[in-house]
């Protein structure tokens, strides 16, 4: 038997969702990003009525079932990040209305979730009655009060949101100082200060200029492609091998550059430790 089932999703959020870490980082901010006035009605779904609906429409003898899948009140997008930045623990904070049309920095951030699609239909609104989907399941659907903010937030809960955008900023970060670096090294700094460094390692005569430049143009070769977000976690790797062999090589062959008043060497450490940390974040994106 033909059977024609429908079912039409509103956002939908629960612990682990990805709109909803969004929402809550979002909210973690020191200012509420909004579009507009943040005035567009939303109405979530519990990922858990979600799931029972799916379930109860499989097993379901009915050939034509068409649902709004949305819980039991609207919000709207502002008063939602106002709810969530009260359940992580924070102050009320100020609104900062942010144009449509900085989607883009969904690509920056490695955010699908921000592009020009779904911020058109938030700008939309997304609501629906309820009835329909309460007489169905025999319940009413959970709000957002009833279900991820029944209870207060855990410390590792706070944690991982106050890392959410720590991953993306990160990788930008660490992109800038290599290509910053390669830049400088190649173009800025007094060439013939940066070939008695190169010395100070052995490497001197026809050999060093061409050195210089492969150094240097494999700094910005690794921060680009760090940008651009091309295999994030491969070039992470490579730059913390990297990093570890240039130190290894001024550690062996010209140890005091350790003793630098400016601390060249030893700011690597903390420039190893902060890749090491950008990786735990992606692997665990």
């Amino acid at each position: 038997m033909y059977k024609r089932q429908i079912l039409k999703p509103s956002i939908v959020y629960g612990e682990g969702g990805k709109s909803t870490a969004l929402f809550k980082a979002l909210a973690n901010l020191p200012l509420l990003p909004i579009i507009h006035e943040g005035s567009q009605e939303l109405q979530p779904i519990f990922i858990d009525d979600l799931v029972a609906t799916v379930i109860k429409v499989i097993q379901s003898n009915d050939p034509k079932i068409e649902l709004d899948l949305v819980g039991k009140e609207p919000i709207s997008y502002r008063h939602l990040l106002e709810k969530f930045r009260a359940w992580l623990g924070k102050k009320p904070t100020k609104a900062v209305k942010i144009p449509a049309s900085l989607a883009f920095f969904g690509k920056i951030l490695d955010e699908p979730i921000i592009n020009k699609e779904n911020l058109a239909m938030l700008n939309q609104g997304n609501t629906a009655d309820v009835t329909a989907l309460k007489n169905f399941l025999g319940y009413m659907p959970k709000s957002v009060e009833e279900s991820i903010f029944a209870q207060k937030a855990t410390p590792t809960q706070k944690l991982t949101t106050s890392l959410y955008f720590m991953r993306p900023l990160l990788r930008v970060v660490i992109a800038f100082v290599w290509i910053w670096s390669g830049i400088t090294s190649a173009f800025f700094y007094p060439q013939e200060e940066a070939l008695v460094l190169l010395a100070d390692v052995g490497i001197t005569g026809d050999l060093a200029l061409p050195m210089l430049y492969f150094a240097s143009f494999l700094d910005i070769g690794i921060g680009f492609f760090l940008l651009l977000g091309f295999e994030v976690l491969c070039l992470l790797w490579f730059s913390l091998i990297v990093i570890v062999g240039y130190t290894l090589i001024l550690t062996l062959l010209a140890p005091f550059h350790w003793l630098h008043p400016f601390g060249g060497v030893l700011k690597n450490l903390p420039l190893l430790m902060s890749i090491y940390i950008a990786i735990l974040l992606e692997r665990n994106k």
